[in-house]
């Protein structure tokens, strides 16, 4: 398996564009799949850099429903004919709350709308081709980041917390055990690979590649959970005896170096341009 990071605030290549959000490519045997698009379409752009023929991906997953992570479906829709799967929950109408600010955050309803043959929705755990998964069935046995709180959907005209049911993670069944993709880990990183643990008993995970969300308020670049609390999700994720995690965007680089001198060896970061063999 080879991975692809296209997206990312930080670049771990200078002959790439970065924008806050998050975009990956996947090869994975004959299998060539994008996970989330950014914000724009620049991960198309940087596609191209990197030498990844994003005409040639099979299908898309968009992760949850987050401009971010849905802002360039666009010119994934533009530049391919392949379908895109993502939550049945899928909404445009998110928010950013910072007292009275309030800022839109969801994807653009009218690409979904007017590309409504080639989207293709998920209300249960699915088998996308052999060995590839969309894991929605995720628990909330641990708490979940608390930069949530500033994240609101729209109902009946007022704002309420979003309770994140658009959300999803990717899973690959590879050689040696399964790759797990999250966006950003709005139900909690801990939930979801323990879901994933429950969803695939007897199978364990090598790798662990995502945001986990340990931001509070993306503007001002401030973390949402303690240093305390990301220190108990790496000696969490530790136990796990997961043997690789990469992790990027909403982790935040704050977040990922008190994680890794939690954590020890085996966790990076991989901003855009970053290329991963497993």
């Amino acid at each position: 398996m080879k991975i692809t990071v296209l997206i990312d605030h930080e670049a771990s290549s200078d002959t790439v564009g970065t924008e806050w959000g998050a975009s990956i490519h996947i090869r994975w045997r004959e299998h060539s799949i994008l996970f989330d698009t950014g914000t724009s379409g620049l991960f198309a752009d940087n596609a191209r850099t990197l030498g990844v023929p994003i005409e040639d991906v099979e299908f898309a997953v968009v992760s949850h429903s987050h401009l971010d992570h849905g802002g360039g479906l666009a010119r994934f829709l533009s530049d391919t004919e392949a379908p895109v799967w993502a939550r049945a929950g899928m909404t445009p109408d998110l928010f950013m709350k910072l007292g009275p600010i309030r800022k839109r955050v969801g994807i653009d309803a009218d690409v979904v709308a007017d590309n409504a043959d080639r989207f293709r929705f998920v209300e249960r755990d699915t088998e996308v081709v052999p060995g590839v998964h969309l894991l929605t069935d995720i628990s909330s046995d641990q708490p979940a980041p608390k930069g949530n709180r500033v994240l609101m959907r729209e109902e009946g005209g007022r704002l309420v917390p979003d309770d994140f049911g658009h959300e999803l993670a990717l899973v690959i069944e590879d050689e040696g055990g399964l790759v797990v993709f999250t966006g950003c880990s709005h139900h909690g990183v801990l939930n979801i690979v323990e879901s994933v643990r429950r969803a695939f008993p007897g199978q364990s995970v090598k790798a662990l590649i995502g945001g986990f969300h340990f931001m509070g308020i993306p503007i001002a670049g401030l973390l949402g959970d303690s240093d305390a609390a990301i220190e108990e999700v790496a000696r969490r994720l530790r136990a796990m005896e997961i043997p690789q995690i990469i992790t990027m965007h909403c982790t935040t680089r704050k977040g990922y170096e008190t994680l890794r001198q939690a954590y020890g060896p085996g966790i990076a970061y991989a901003g855009a341009g970053a290329s991963i063999e497993l």
